[in-house]
């Protein structure tokens, strides 16, 4: 028997709608907008013949949200937060707008080995 592991985003959030950087937040604002909650559904339909033994995610309100959705229907399945699983900080870009952060800190492609990460851009 193999063991598979799936990795899925977090649906659209209200701050993915606003276009600022959310990094590193625990904004209880920041939960996902209608249409994140109309992804999740869609790839909980696409998950629902597949068994699953744990479900883990980061402890973001967003992807809470996600996960909860995407296993509503599993009742032997429990969400466990693990705060490995938190993505980089993104420093002082937190709460900037995508193009002021793009503006700010340069194109991802730019970036040199030496430079701080953590003050940087993630686009994924």
């Amino acid at each position: 028997m193999s063991t598979k592991l799936y990795l899925v985003r977090h649906g659209q959030s209200l701050k993915n709608v606003q276009k600022v950087t959310q990094g590193h937040t625990h904004d209880h604002e920041n939960n996902l907008s209608d249409l994140g909650r109309k992804q999740a559904e869609e790839l909980s339909c696409y998950f629902a013949d597949l068994h699953f033994d744990a479900c883990y995610c980061s402890p973001y309100l967003r992807t809470i949200e996600t996960t909860k959705i995407l296993v509503e229907n599993r009742v032997t399945i429990e969400v466990k937060t693990d705060d490995k699983l938190k993505e980089k900080h993104q420093g002082e870009s937190i709460g900037q707008s995508a193009k002021d952060t793009l503006l700010a800190y340069g194109d991802w492609n730019e970036i040199s080995e030496n430079d701080s990460l953590d003050r940087r851009l993630f686009v994924c």
